[in-house]
């Protein structure tokens, strides 16, 4: 028998235990944990626009990611200014942050790339904003894994996506949240997914570049970086490459094939199998791919092709966990790719 209601503290006391391995000590400072960072923009975003109603713009980067976008949608039906921060303003916010200081509620920030790990160089809009009373929010998905989370400011909060069920959210004094939907789930006792990777030791991060970064200079024939200079800002955590004729997830669960060692009759005689023996999309995973076909929805690769991708390269590209790359994974994806190639010139 049970009564079907959570334990009405079991939020904060989860929130509490996240607090506990941040690398400061600070009671003034706001400590949240959420399902997922899509869940975390929703309710600190509603929330921040209910304490203060009054003001009725908010602002994104242009051509943001999905989540980003249908927030801010919802912030348009019900008359919103939603201002869209394109390269120019970003670079020269002045003007721009003088025009538009009085009504602004909150800019929400990616700090990274969700696929590629590029990091997103805000400084001069933040630094325009410093002494505003502006919400300044931003998205890491896992560039905080390259750096210490710092005590925030004020008016500042940072979205930490640790899992795809787990987001921490970090803010300062006057960045006070009150979810309205977060703290009714249930939150089990022990509750600090993700935690253990908030910051790489520094070994870990100059290892995972030199590695990535000597991968991708040295690709299997047919094979081509995704950044095409090695000087981009970027998390390495992953490689990023594209293949122009082969399909990222056909490409990407034959790898799975040759890494559990599974035999097949012959190519893609148990393609449905090795699919489905890969994490869930949007998991942890030693390979990954933009292919539509893994992603199965027909607006996925909308918001890619507005920032510029090719349909080849949304096609194409796959992602390799920076602990796999190496000669032997280099090797592998030049047999893989020989063999796909092979297969799609007989048929």
């Amino acid at each position: 028998m049970r009564i079907d209601m959570p334990a009405t503290d079991a939020w904060e006391k989860a929130c509490e235990r996240y607090r506990d391995g941040l690398p400061f000590r600070d009671a003034n400072v706001h400590v949240q944990i959420y399902r997922g960072y899509q869940s975390a923009v929703w309710e600190i975003s509603r929330s921040l626009a209910r304490l203060f109603s009054h003001k009725k713009t908010i602002a994104i980067p242009a051509q943001s990611e999905p989540s980003l976008v249908k927030m801010a949608i919802s912030f348009s039906e019900e008359g919103y200014q939603v201002e869209y921060l394109t390269p120019e303003i970003a670079a020269s916010p002045e003007e721009w942050v003088k025009v538009h200081q009085s009504d602004l509620l909150f800019v929400l920030l990616p700090l990274d790339d969700m696929i590629t790990g590029r990091k997103f160089d805000w400084t001069a809009l933040l630094g325009a904003l410093k002494d505003k009373r502006v919400f300044r929010l931003g998205l890491s998905h896992s560039e905080y894994r390259m750096r210490e989370v710092q005590r925030p400011g004020l008016y500042d909060g940072e979205i930490l996506s640790l899992t795809p069920e787990r987001c921490l959210f970090v803010a300062g004094e006057r960045c006070r949240v009150q979810p309205s939907v977060t703290p009714l789930l249930v939150w089990s006792d022990d509750a600090t997914d993700g935690m253990s990777v908030l910051k790489w030791p520094e070994s870990t991060i100059a290892a995972h570049r030199e590695a990535v970064l000597q991968f991708e200079q040295n690709l299997p024939q047919g094979f081509r970086p995704f950044f095409d200079s090695n000087q981009v800002d970027r998390v390495y955590d992953r490689a990023v490459i594209w293949h122009p004729e082969i399909d990222g997830l056909t490409l990407a669960s034959e790898l799975v094939r040759v890494n559990i060692g599974k035999s097949g009759t012959g190519l893609f005689a148990d393609q449905m199998d090795l699919i489905e023996s890969m994490p869930k999309p949007g998991c942890d995973g030693d390979f990954e791919t933009t292919s539509g076909c893994r992603w199965l929805d027909l607006r996925f690769s909308d918001w890619l092709m507005q920032q510029g991708w090719s349909s080849e390269k949304i096609r194409g590209t796959i992602l390799i966990d920076a602990v796999q790359v190496g000669a032997e994974i280099k090797r592998r994806l030049e047999e893989v790719a020989n063999k796909i190639l092979q297969f799609q010139s007989s048929n």
